[in-house]
């Protein structure tokens, strides 16, 4: 294999195992988006808190307690999107019969696959164009959801590596199968 390789992904070879991470691609209109939420939230959250009391008289208000569920169930996934936007990456592992896919936030493992490689097979680019269709998913833009690496796991089509370029997702593809000793079916 070239060992010429300028993606956005990195590969690093271990012993016995090999290691492909791929940062996710930032997607600034979302960022921005979503950030002007948080503050707006934040704000509201503050007129919540000192424009209302938790306890009148001797009763609970309740809602004081149904908006402020409101704003923890709106902001927490929120923000972990702006995060996993931010620092997030997407993992595989190459061993020498496994594939494992996980997404990675500051060391924390989450989305975890295990794949057989004796099963996988039918190594393809998926083209995935949000623009096209962007209620598909709204996670799309950032940066969850399919990927570009589409390959069949037994009777289930599984995707990885998302918003990689075709060139890069080539290689990889090529790289992949090389590594687990799958014959291409070109």
């Amino acid at each position: 294999m070239n060992n010429f390789f300028n993606g956005r992904s990195t590969i690093q070879d271990y012993s016995g195992v090999t290691k492909i991470t791929i940062p996710v691609k930032k997607n600034f209109f979302s960022l921005f988006s979503a950030i002007f939420v948080l503050i707006v939230y934040f704000f509201a959250s503050l007129f919540l808190v000192y424009g209302f009391d938790l306890v009148e008289g001797n009763k609970i208000n309740f809602l004081f307690l149904l908006a402020a569920t409101g704003i923890v169930l709106v902001v927490l996934p929120l923000l972990f999107l702006v995060l996993y936007n931010l620092f997030g990456t997407e993992i595989i592992l190459l061993q020498s019969n496994r594939l494992v896919t996980k997404r990675n936030l500051f060391g924390a493992d989450f989305a975890y696959k295990d794949y057989l490689a004796q099963h996988l097979k039918n190594f393809r680019f998926n083209d995935i164009n949000y623009a096209k269709n962007p209620y598909k998913s709204i996670l799309f833009p950032f940066g969850i959801g399919g990927g570009n690496i589409k390959f069949d796991y037994g009777v289930k089509t599984n995707t990885t590596g998302f918003e990689l370029d075709e060139a890069e997702t080539n290689y990889l593809i090529n790289y992949i199968q090389e590594k687990l000793g799958i014959e291409s079916e070109e």
